[in-house]
């Protein structure tokens, strides 16, 4: 069984009610459909850049949280303002990949994530670094390949890794976004799985839903919240 969209999202489906979005157990290629999901499904998942394991197992965690995820077909986007403004109201979930101390991390916030030199700091603690390291940062380090590590598209970056499979990140970084509104618990987030496809969340739910991925997909990178500096560590809250 399927859980029951809540208000907000309910809201914003109204808003949305003109563009082509169909929920998450529902064929993407047949949007009037309602045929199960099946993650081999070549209609939906031959455009999907994530691997299909990463979207079953979001999809499931979102569920758990009685959040229903709903697919969202688009016209393509190949920067994150333009996605803005392609799926707004919906904000869009953006991650960076930053080098720190030789550590690969992945930066990710609804919005741009704040990468301040408070919170770099904080990170390198956290990361078993000196302080110092903060001042040594590489933002899109080129010696890490999105295709060969991320198993994504170049210029496409995700926290949503395959599941159990080995990688070069070494934490997730939930930070603090720069959302036009201020209210980034508010509505629904936008998490990109191809140039032509997104999945709307409940932005209330996203930073747990986000945490329980982290947990039982790759339980080995260190999951860190610093958004406000809040609580952070392996597997902490």
């Amino acid at each position: 069984m399927y859980g029951p969209i809540d208000r907000e999202q309910e809201r914003h489906q109204r808003v949305l009610g003109t563009q082509s979005v169909t929920p998450a157990h529902s064929s993407a290629g047949l949007l009037a459909a309602r045929v199960p999901l099946r993650g081999d499904d070549p209609r939906l998942w031959g455009d999907v850049t994530l691997p299909h394991e990463s979207v079953e197992l979001l999809c499931d965690i979102c569920r758990a949280h009685g959040a229903e995820p709903y697919f969202r077909a688009h016209r393509p986007s190949l920067t994150a303002a333009e996605k803005d403004s392609i799926v707004a109201p919906a904000r869009v979930q953006k991650t960076v990949t930053i080098e720190l101390g030789g550590r690969f991390v992945l930066c990710t916030a609804i919005g741009d994530a704040v990468l301040s030199r408070a919170l770099l700091r904080d990170l390198a603690e956290r990361l078993g670094l000196a302080r110092a390291a903060a001042k040594k940062l590489h933002v899109n380090p080129p010696k890490l390949d999105p295709l060969a590590c991320l198993e994504m598209a170049p210029g496409m970056v995700s926290p949503f890794l395959r599941p159990g499979r080995e990688t070069a990140i070494r934490a997730v970084v939930l930070t603090d976004g720069s959302v036009a509104d201020g209210r980034a618990e508010r509505g629904l987030v936008a998490v990109s799985l191809s140039l032509r496809w997104s999945l709307l969340l409940d932005a209330a739910r996203f930073p747990a839903i986000l945490r329980d991925y982290a947990r039982q997909a790759y339980p080995q990178v260190q999951w860190i919240d610093l958004r406000g500096h809040g609580e952070a560590g392996p597997g902490g809250d």
